[in-house]
């Protein structure tokens, strides 16, 4: 199948994803297993490659941000099988800083869509690791 470029659901702003995904392999035979599918529960990742969390203390009060969706963005248009969201605190007393990501509020739900909607424009898959600092969670600049 030749590679295409479709609009993208929910992506107005963005739409060239290719067809299959990048980072798919065009042929399977003598595939090394990095290059194979992997299906974990419901979940299937077209490779094996994926991008770890990456703190980069960069929210206002739990929310992501453009800049966030412009890191992220670029592992999936660079093809990446799966990438996980950074250290994202439940509650803001939890926070690694005052600058970390968060889940806590329904205010953080739409910029964390925005990112995922893009990531998933492109034919990969997205997480996010969920924290909680306990008693060393700081919510006082350094």
């Amino acid at each position: 199948m030749a590679p295409t470029a479709n609009p993208r659901h929910r992506v107005p702003y963005y739409t060239p994803a290719q067809t299959p995904p990048v980072g798919t392999p065009l042929t399977t035979e003598n595939l090394p297993t990095l290059f194979k599918p992997l299906k974990i529960r419901g979940v299937t990742l077209h490779h094996r490659f994926a991008v770890s969390p990456m703190c980069t203390y960069g929210s206002d009060d739990g929310h992501v941000s453009d800049w966030h969706l412009v890191h992220i963005g670029q592992f999936a248009l660079h093809g990446a099988g799966l990438v996980i969201m950074e250290a994202t605190a439940v509650e803001p007393r939890g926070r690694i800083s005052p600058e970390c990501a968060g889940l806590w509020a329904d205010s953080h739900i739409a910029p964390f869509r925005r990112i995922t909607d893009f990531v998933h424009s492109q034919g990969q898959k997205i997480g996010v690791q969920l924290a909680h600092a306990g008693r060393k969670a700081s919510d006082l600049a350094p």
